[in-house]
């Protein structure tokens, strides 16, 4: 298993707007294995809503890092989400490069 922890980011600095970014202390954290099905375990910022399949966007980014590296492989994924969603702290992004980084480890 690895675990991986990707900071909230924000580019809305005054008159710095989608020029300077910064990373914030505050944190995602994934744990990634691979498993005989797929399964996605959100805890956290959005666990009421977010998806816990395959089409969750950790589990997407993860898959195309695994396709690429030939590996056909499910994956259990567990999530311990803190930045908040939906409020320009990039919980996307993080999501994306948590996943794409834990599947890069998983995969050596």
């Amino acid at each position: 298993m690895y675990r991986v922890w990707v900071p909230a980011t924000t580019a809305n600095i005054g008159p710095g707007f989608d020029c300077l970014g910064i990373a914030l202390d505050l944190y995602n954290y994934i744990e990634m294995e691979f498993s005989s099905r797929p399964l996605v375990e959100v805890f956290g910022e959005g666990q009421d809503y977010i998806a816990r399949d395959e089409t969750n966007l950790v589990y997407r980014a993860a898959k195309r890092i695994l396709d690429l590296a030939g590996e056909n492989r499910s994956l259990k994924i567990t999530l311990r989400n803190n930045v908040p969603v939906a409020r320009g702290l990039g919980s996307s992004a993080a999501c994306i490069v948590g996943g794409m980084l834990a599947a890069n480890r998983l995969t050596g």
